[in-house]
């Protein structure tokens, strides 16, 4: 059979994503996958195998990333693009954010020298993943005219950036949308990988209508636990939901799916449409998750709606 073959890979579908800030370093911030009730979660990027699994395990689970490459995940420029590469590479991260707060005194820095950071860890990003979607980071100061420097910087150095990050934290009052308005003036999509309307008197149903109607394409709530930031969490320290928890979970449900899969899932529709990865061995399975085939194995994974070939090691076909 031909080696040419394109994988055999479906998209997952794609939603204004809505989902929480989580930890893999903290007990508290890192909740069990399996019943991690969102669709995305923002991380922050950690060289160590248990952040690493943790990550892994999101992911078998559907659940969508957004990692931050800070100061800490990359301590050093000269090392960025192999750490970046390392990440990338073991990570299969939807958004990946380069740096974090670049207006505060702990991440300060001009926008040549974070032209120079982008153009390293995008660049080795890129080469483990063409597609990857590289953010612009969220500043702290909620003022849009500190973030266009670096968007300038950025644009003049390459790689393109696919969005840039918005850090929402308002007090009774601020015009939320208007703030928004004015990101969006700059001239990338935006995200919001960091927000909580705690001190605005917004509720929470009412501000993820503000992200809505300023197109936003995905965000995550800050945070997941009070064990992580004490009064901000969905969870409080004894483990209990709070009851922004319900209110989150309401919101992230009417989300609209605005793109849908190509044609259902299943083993024998991916079978059908796919007669070179063999026929299902009637004998063998479905076993769970896991599909014999005669020329591989398919496995699916419900949550993700995504199926998976992994071809026999002799056999010409390319995995997925």
């Amino acid at each position: 059979m031909s080696e040419e073959r394109a994988p055999y890979r479906l998209a997952l579908p794609l939603r204004l994503e809505l989902g929480a800030c989580l930890d893999g370093d903290n007990p508290a911030g890192s909740p069990s996958p399996s019943l991690y009730p969102f669709g995305l979660a923002r991380t922050e990027a950690r060289d160590a195998k248990d952040w690493y699994q943790y990550v892994s395990q999101l992911t078998y689970e559907g659940v969508a990333l957004a990692t931050v490459l800070d100061t800490e995940s990359v301590p050093s420029l000269t090392t960025a693009g192999a750490i970046s590469l390392a990440y990338a590479e073991q990570c299969a991260s939807r958004f990946w954010i380069i740096l974090n707060e670049l207006d505060i005194p702990e991440t300060a820095m001009p926008p040549e020298e974070y032209a120079r950071w982008w153009y390293v860890i995008g660049t080795a990003i890129l080469t483990h993943d063409p597609n990857a979607r590289l953010v612009v980071a969220g500043m702290a100061s909620g003022d849009p005219s500190k973030a266009k420097p670096f968007i300038d910087a950025v644009l003049a150095v390459g790689p393109k950036p696919y969005a840039l990050d918005v850090h929402l934290y308002p007090s009774a009052g601020d015009d939320v949308a208007g703030l928004l308005a004015g990101y969006a003036e700059l001239g990338l999509p935006l995200t919001c990988f960091e927000w909580n309307p705690m001190n605005s008197g917004i509720a929470i149903a009412a501000f993820v209508a503000i992200l809505r109607a300023a197109g936003v394409i995905a965000s995550t709530y800050f945070e997941w636990s009070d064990g992580m930031v004490p009064g901000y969490g969905l969870i409080d320290v004894n483990g209990k939901q709070t009851p922004e928890y319900a209110e989150l979970i309401s919101a992230a449900g009417e989300e609209p799916v605005t793109e849908t899969p190509t044609f259902e899932f299943g083993f024998a529709d991916y079978a059908a449409a796919h007669p070179e990865v063999g026929a299902p061995l009637e004998d063998e399975g479905p076993i769970g998750d896991v599909q014999l085939t005669e020329n591989g194995v398919l496995l699916y994974f419900p949550r993700a709606n995504q199926v998976k070939f992994i071809p026999f090691v002799d056999s010409a076909l390319p995995a997925s």
